[in-house]
């Protein structure tokens, strides 16, 4: 420490602290109004408020483009049906189906083998001509290895549940490989020339916050499908 006093930041979370502390280079997603950071595809210069060690609207994670501090209604309506039961052809019967209360959960445990329908609702709020609003909806599918539904703790459903969120709160930021490049295959005698551009070595990983391309694997296989090739574990190295 040096002695001088920080600014107030109020309730800003620490990737906002950061941008108002940092040293001007485009760090912490200060990237300007247009959210475009260097190096980032589409990127075309300087714009409003990049480098300039403040949060600026539009830029990422900050005010309407944080999701975890956005306002949100959330999921206020919820319905699951044999398909064919709604048509939405009854503007009375689908808005009374949308705006009623979300059901108990006894009332939505169906059997599979069955073709169902579901209905997602959020609202009501005011759109006025032009004005966009946007939503975020996850599906989640697992294996059925629970007894009872009402009891998910430590089901590969609840694991998904809980990565999804955290992608969710993270605004969609989370590890992910290098940006696959373009191959191109030149066969010749008895061999194949592969050669590929170099964007996987020039991606930013926007979780880890670097470069962290490590290098190509090549895999030959005797048949083309790659049915060869088994699962050997999954996210939970089972």
């Amino acid at each position: 420490m040096d002695g001088r006093r920080e600014p107030d930041l109020g309730g800003l979370h620490r990737s906002e602290r950061e941008r108002h502390l940092g040293s001007g280079r485009a760090t912490n997603d200060d990237c300007g109004e247009d959210g475009v950071c260097p190096g980032d595809p589409g990127y075309n210069g300087a714009d409003r408020g990049e480098t300039d060690g403040r949060p600026t609207p539009g830029e990422r994670n900050f005010d309407a483009t944080d999701k975890d501090e956005s306002d949100q209604i959330g999921l206020t309506g919820f319905e699951i049906f044999d398909v064919h039961r709604y048509e939405l052809i009854d503007d009375e019967e689908d808005y009374r189906v949308f705006s009623r209360a979300l059901p108990p959960l006894e009332d939505i445990l169906l059997e599979g083998g069955r073709n169902l329908g579901m209905f997602f609702s959020s609202g009501p709020f005011p759109l006025q001509p032009g004005q966009t609003e946007r939503f975020s909806m996850a599906l989640l599918f697992a294996g059925h290895d629970f007894t009872d539904p009402r009891n998910m703790e430590n089901t590969s459903l609840a694991r998904k549940k809980e990565t999804v969120q955290q992608i969710y709160n993270a605004n969609y930021q989370f590890a992910r490989p290098p940006d696959k490049p373009t191959l191109v295959a030149i066969p010749g005698d008895r061999q194949v020339t592969l050669i590929w551009d170099d964007v996987a070595e020039r991606s930013f990983d926007p979780f880890l916050r670097e470069n962290d391309f490590e290098g190509y694997l090549i895999y030959r296989s005797s048949e083309p499908n790659f049915n060869e090739n088994f699962l050997i574990t999954d996210a939970t190295a089972r």
